[in-house]
């Protein structure tokens, strides 16, 4: 008889190979699948932690739920953009988010020298620990929000670009890298590997191994956190940030364990002290199976719809998209689709790009332009 941690494994893989032959291999559903099927396969093999049957078959069927309502929202019928983008005006773009991101990064710094002490060996870790504790006493300041994710952005868009020469970009790059690593925070890192996935997937040709390449990127990012941030064994670390939220999850499921939505820094032991209880941690532990089921079946179908948008060639969804990929590939950790404040401030500020780089009619035989 094949244990219950098997059967949930053998059970997500056939649900893999179901999703990709109805919706692709970039679908929300199949993302997901394939994320979780490895993590089970090696929990499995390695046994990093003592996780009951019962966690697997829990979490099996809250990643159905989100399974589920993502294939159901590929069935949706949606007319195809033929809004054209102007390659010019997304030049003039980049442009103006750099110098936002030039203009506010002083100010940040000051910020972060009058509260944090640069004579540590941990500085990093320090500011990282004065941007949590900030965030959970008045929020992040306006400056820091403003340079972390307009950062983000400029990044995706230089890298679509075919226009700014190859200096100037680097320039901007690396400007954009360090508005990002402002706060010492990995989660902007994870974001932005979930952006450039998405503008690979809708703007690249010939996607996989790019794919492929970025999500080694993102491991070696959290291997470089563990040295440089928390001063961490890597293989510890990796252990800890990618297995442990399974035990932690399983405090929550034996009522050991119950925390807000917002109650990121709890930490349990399992036994190393851990703060990741899974994506579907949170809300379970706040309302229960059925509702969480039904909270996942609904983030399922509307990160199912923004991929169909921007399959049929949205360009606000195209990039959007990479937003959904940074929640699904955050979710082994953490709940990235309950940070509205966070998705609305991108809509708005992609929103707000599409306003201006959209060509009129008028305008298609005039500029070199690219669909969206």
């Amino acid at each position: 008889m094949f244990s219950p941690n098997i059967i949930a494994l053998l059970y997500l893989l056939i649900l893999l190979v179901i999703s990709v032959k109805i919706s692709g291999y970039f679908s929300p559903s199949s993302i997901l699948l394939s994320e979780w099927v490895v993590l089970f396969l090696m929990q499995v093999i390695f046994y990093f932690y003592n996780v009951s049957g019962k966690v697997f078959i829990i979490l099996s069927f809250l990643i159905t739920a989100f399974v589920s309502g993502s294939l159901i929202s590929n069935t949706f019928k949606v007319h195809k953009c033929n809004v054209l983008i102007s390659e010019k005006k997304i030049t003039i773009v980049i442009l103006l988010l750099g110098a936002v991101v030039v203009v506010c990064l002083p100010i940040v710094y000051n910020i972060i020298r009058n509260n944090v002490s640069f004579n540590s060996s941990k500085t990093a870790f320090l500011i990282r620990a004065y941007f949590v504790d900030i965030q959970a006493k008045q929020g992040i300041q306006l400056p820091v929000k403003i340079v972390s994710n307009v950062s983000i952005v400029l990044i995706v868009l230089l890298y679509i670009d075919k226009r700014i020469n190859r200096l100037l970009k680097l320039l901007l790059i690396i400007i954009a890298l360090i508005g990002i690593s402002v706060t010492a925070t990995k989660g902007y890192y994870i974001l932005l590997i979930g952006y450039l996935i998405s503008a690979t997937i809708f703007f690249k040709d010939n996607p996989r191994k790019t794919v492929f390449i970025l999500l080694i990127i993102g491991i070696l990012v959290l291997g470089l956190f563990a040295v440089l941030r928390d001063n961490m064994n890597i293989g510890l670390y990796l252990k800890i940030y990618l297995f442990s939220s399974l035990p932690a999850f399983e405090k929550i499921v034996i009522n050991e364990f119950k925390f807000g939505m917002a109650s990121g820094s709890n930490f349990v032991n399992v036994p190393e002290p851990t703060n990741v209880f899974t994506a579907f941690g949170p809300a379970y532990s706040n309302w229960g199976f059925v509702l969480s089921s039904i909270y996942f079946f609904l983030t399922g179908l509307v990160s199912g719809l923004v991929y169909k948008l921007a399959n049929r060639n949205y360009f606000v969804f195209k990039l959007f998209y990479g937003y959904i990929l940074s929640a699904i590939i955050s979710s082994i950790f953490s709940d990235g689709f309950w940070l509205i404040t966070t998705i609305t401030n991108y809509m708005i500020l992609l929103y707000a790009i599409y306003s201006y780089v959209k060509l009129k009619r008028s305008q298609f035989k005039s500029e070199v332009r690219i669909e969206g």
